[in-house]
């Protein structure tokens, strides 16, 4: 009676103390993509709604909508309390046909995205799944990659809620690998936390926890509250499943903080699920008046935004406690209670997230009670639906309890006949044991039939699970070579830096051709991340773009023209970094020396196949030649590189003097590693 007393005045100062926080709400919060967004009820003038509804019905009612407006009306349609209001649903289908009307059909598929994610919360999944396919659709035939990619986490949903894991990784990382193309940080944290959902879906818990740590990190560094809340709610299920108390409770008080962060409804909202996990936590470490006092402070939450679907779990919830305390008849009729709910509320949610649960709950109570028959119907109801996870073990389950059943039935009858025909006992123990005789041959090849289909699985499993390390290890290395090109840009920055304040003229010359050497190989670690193939770059490409940067540096444009006489030619990256410096110093010469007093000029390039193990690069250019009398103005330092890495290839260098300057060089292909 105390703790109800205590829980109600708690109550009603956390009500007083919001009701300023409404009045003074800020309705552009910012916000990133979710897992659960929905539609819904009544308005009332004196709720944050009214506001955002009389704001989303005037940006209809424009000619037009600019990019600001729809900025706001995005943000408006976002704060709307779906659960009480039934008018979201009619006002996003309404923003999104006059979007369409006026050709903004990325804006509308924006939209569309947002309202799958109303239907999903409120466990419409058609409707979810028919508005997430529109809206993936029209990126893809807009080639907006980065809008597809947010799709990524209701489809993940989608596909998980029929335990279909395999390609809900898939659809997962390729989002990453979209969003690690575009550098969009928030978008990788957010598929890091989907990738750790399917992985505590699958029992995989260190894999799970790895991949959603690396979603806190990256939405740590920009305070993201709204995303960071479900992040911190994963963890803290992790750790519960790795018997981790402290940090499951550490994490489901972080999940409460960053709501509080939030807008009133976004707020509210995350709240009624974060005590709920908070709750959950308690319970499994059998903390139980806690646990309530959790429930309790969730329900609370639910009541002001009129969530219904709570009372469902916190049934169940409160069901389970009485089966760990063992009063079974108690927890029977909560379970029960929670069923009926679901099967009220008509839910189309599939059943691994709403009847799964239940399901096995009412079994671990009748067999408790030996209640066989009642147990071995929610079995075959548990066996029936899709999830794929719990099959073999209900079907397993579903024999042994057949077993059971059938052996105490008989046993029953067999004591009755004892009873009334002692004279008939003999025959009636060989019945009884033919029967089981029958039923153990019966339960034999059942059970090698299922040890097929699970090793069978297994294998199907393990050649799936070997395609996602090798899409892992491709994204990796792409990552590797893209920092490596990053780096050498900060150098070469570094180089032009100190290139500035240096006054000798030659310092600065041999500054600048160190960072052309630093630029010519960044280019090439750009193209084998930007690539398709990671092993081998395309030589006649780098050479232009080689060619462009080093025209630019020497201001030649006007002056010098360069001709590419190749084909394609793609090399392994240990013969194509000396190639390509070799080309750079080559380059660098021509432009410094060949074409003295701004005089014009042409270079030929040139890199031909002659045999399988053979390569031949020709640099020609029409100035003035070398004399090999008049000593080099330079260092010396370009010619040493380029002989020096002319060796490395085991190659020969020739140089003739004759209208102008040929460089030929044979080297032999290095074979790639």
């Amino acid at each position: 009676m105390k703790m109800a007393i205590i829980m109600k005045v708690l109550h009603a100062i956390k009500f007083i103390s919001i009701v300023p926080y409404i009045i003074c709400l800020s309705y552009s919060q910012s916000y990133g993509q979710g897992t659960t967004f929905n539609a819904p009820s009544t308005i009332e003038g004196d709720r944050p709604d009214s506001f955002f509804i009389s704001k989303v019905d005037s940006i209809l009612s424009l000619d037009q909508v600019s990019g600001s407006d729809f900025k706001l009306l995005n943000e408006s349609l976002f704060n709307i309390n779906y659960y009480q209001s039934y008018l979201a649903r009619h006002l996003y289908k309404r923003a999104i046909k006059k979007l369409t009307a006026e050709d903004k059909t990325i804006e509308a598929g924006i939209l569309m995205r947002w309202l799958a994610d109303l239907y999903y919360e409120l466990a419409y999944t058609d409707s979810a799944q028919f508005y997430i396919d529109q809206a993936a659709s029209i990126f893809e035939q807009r080639n907006d990659r980065s809008e597809y990619a947010r799709t990524a986490n209701l489809r993940r949903l989608l596909l998980t809620a029929d335990t279909d894991f395999s390609d809900a990784l898939k659809v997962c990382f390729e989002a990453l690998n979209i969003f690690t193309d575009t550098e969009d940080e928030i978008g990788k944290a957010i598929t890091f936390r989907d990738i750790g959902s399917i992985k505590l879906q699958q029992k995989k818990y260190e894999e799970a926890l790895d991949y959603c740590l690396k979603s806190q990190g990256l939405l740590e560094k920009y305070n993201y509250w709204y995303e960071l809340t479900f992040t911190y709610q994963r963890i803290a299920l992790v750790y519960i499943k790795l018997q981790n108390r402290s940090l499951a409770l550490a994490y489901s008080n972080r999940a409460i903080h960053a709501c509080k962060q939030l807008n009133w409804f976004r707020s509210f909202q995350g709240l009624l699920k974060k005590h709920w996990t908070k709750g959950s936590v308690y319970e499994a470490f059998r903390d139980f008046d806690e646990a309530l006092v959790q429930y309790d402070s969730s329900k609370y939450y639910a009541q002001l935004v009129h969530y219904k679907y709570l009372d469902k779990w916190l049934l169940n919830n409160k069901g389970e406690i009485y089966l760990e305390q063992g009063k079974y008849e108690l927890a029977l009729s909560y379970f029960q209670q929670a069923l009926a709910f679901i099967e009220k509320q008509q839910i189309h949610q599939n059943a691994y997230d709403y009847f799964n649960p239940i399901y096995e709950n009412i079994i671990k109570v009748n067999q408790a009670l030996g209640h066989y028959q009642e147990a071995n119907e929610y079995l075959l109801k548990l066996s029936a639906s899709k999830d794929s996870i719990f099959r073999l073990e209900s079907e397993k389950q579903i024999a042994e309890l057949e077993t059971k059943y059938q052996t105490l039935q008989k046993e029953n009858q067999i004591s009755q006949l004892q009873k009334d025909k002692a004279n008939q006992r003999t025959i009636l123990m060989l019945i009884a044991i033919f029967l089981l005789a029958m039923i153990g041959l019966v339960y034999f090849l059942w059970r090698n039939n299922i040890f097929r289909a699970k090793m069978n699985k297994v294998l199907k499993e393990q050649k799936e699970e070997i395609t996602l390390k090798n899409t892992e290890n491709e994204l990796l290395l792409k990552e590797i070579h893209h920092r490596v090109k990053n780096n050498l840009e900060i150098i070469s920055g570094l180089l032009a830096l100190q290139s500035a304040q240096i006054s000798d003229i030659n310092i600065q010359k041999a500054m600048q051709a160190s960072q052309n050497r630093v630029q010519a190989m960044g280019l090439l670690h750009q193209k084998l991340y930007q690539g398709t193939s990671l092993g081998s770059i395309e030589m006649k490409d780098y050479f232009i773009h080689l060619t462009q940067h080093l025209m630019d540096s020497f201001e030649s444009e006007k002056r010098v023209k360069i001709e590419l006489a190749m084909k394609k030619l793609e090399l392994d990256i240990d013969t194509a970094v000396p190639i390509g410096l070799i080309v750079n110093e080559l380059l660098t010469n021509a432009l410094k020396y060949a074409f003295p007093e701004n005089s014009k000029g042409l270079i030929n390039i040139s890199l031909q196949e002659t045999s399988p193990e053979m390569l031949v690069l020709t640099v020609k250019d029409n100035g003035i030649g070398i004399d090999a009398d008049k000593q080099s103005a330079g260092t010396g330092f370009g010619s040493q590189l380029i002989h020096l890495l002319t060796r490395q290839l085991r190659g020969t260098l020739h140089q003739e003097s004759k209208d102008g300057t040929t460089i030929t060089i044979k080297l032999k292909k290095s074979k790639a590693a």
